[in-house]
């Protein structure tokens, strides 16, 4: 589980932020042992990483594409 960098968990199509300004997506992906695990991604960039490999307070959830609604309103 790792955390933004106000305590809230990141979870599945979570929007997030970083302070350099890239913006990363939360996706769901299967590893080559078939383990499942949440990763971080953005195409324009080249962004394709594991959630796990970054630590807690890197990222800012700023929304979350399920439900389309700004964190405030989400958590």
């Amino acid at each position: 589980m790792v955390k933004d960098n106000n305590g809230n968990e990141i979870k599945y199509h979570d929007v997030l932020i970083n302070e350099d300004g890239v913006i990363g997506f939360v996706v769901s992906g299967t590893n080559f042992k078939g383990k499942t695990t949440l990763g971080v991604v953005n195409s324009n960039i080249g962004l394709n990483d594991k959630l796990e490999t970054f630590p807690d307070g890197v990222w800012e959830i700023v929304g979350n594409l399920e439900t389309g609604k700004e964190l405030e309103e989400v958590r």
